[in-house]
């Protein structure tokens, strides 16, 4: 397990990314138990992972759009998609990386995109809180939402331009990848539940 140290080292470096900062990458351990120790980032974020299935069930009931047959249920499909993507994210990246010559770099990405998932679910779960605590509605909250994950989307570019540095079309592709990713996963998903607008 990661100590405190390596976690809070991993998440300031993660806001260095952000700024685009050029010493960002001494902020992260980058040998290769770390590599495996970055994956604990998923237990981590975890809690804001329940905040965002539990207000996006009500939220989506509220908007008229049967989610599942239930909250369990839809928590369970909601987490199986977390952690696959988890897993094969990076087993893409690998392959990607591969392609276009990127492979000596593919782990300390691998390292910072685990660590800055966990910087990325805290900054995203507000829309959440305001909604459950009934500070805005759906529409506000969706809305929130969208301008976070568009800049969400221009992190994750910066991100790969600077760990893997490559140019920013290739970049573009990897933030592509992980949306098409979500995606895929989340039509599976809506596709095994059947379900749609109510």
């Amino acid at each position: 397990m990661p100590s405190a140290q390596e976690i809070i080292a991993a998440l300031t470096g993660s806001v260095k990314v952000a700024q685009r900062a050029p010493d960002a990458l001494r902020y992260f351990d980058l040998s290769a138990d770390a590599f495996w120790r970055s994956f604990t980032a998923i237990f981590y974020a975890l809690p804001f992972y329940l905040v965002f299935i539990t207000a996006g069930w009500r939220m989506g009931q509220e908007a008229g759009v049967e989610l599942a047959s239930s909250l369990p249920a839809y928590a369970l499909s909601e987490l199986f998609a977390y952690a696959s993507l988890w897993a094969l994210y990076p087993l893409a990246i690998a392959g990607l990386t591969r392609t276009t010559g990127l492979t000596r770099n593919f782990a300390p990405y691998v390292i910072v995109y685990n660590w800055s998932s966990l910087l990325i679910a805290a900054f995203m779960v507000p829309p959440y809180i305001f909604y459950s605590l009934g500070l805005v509605d759906v529409g506000g909250a969706s809305l929130f939402i969208f301008f976070l994950f568009i800049s969400v989307l221009a992190y994750r570019w910066i991100l790969a331009t600077q760990v893997l540095k490559t140019n920013g079309l290739i970049a573009t592709g990897i933030v592509a990848l992980d949306v098409g990713l979500s995606v895929l996963l989340a039509q599976l998903l809506q596709a095994m539940r059947g379900t749609g607008a109510a």
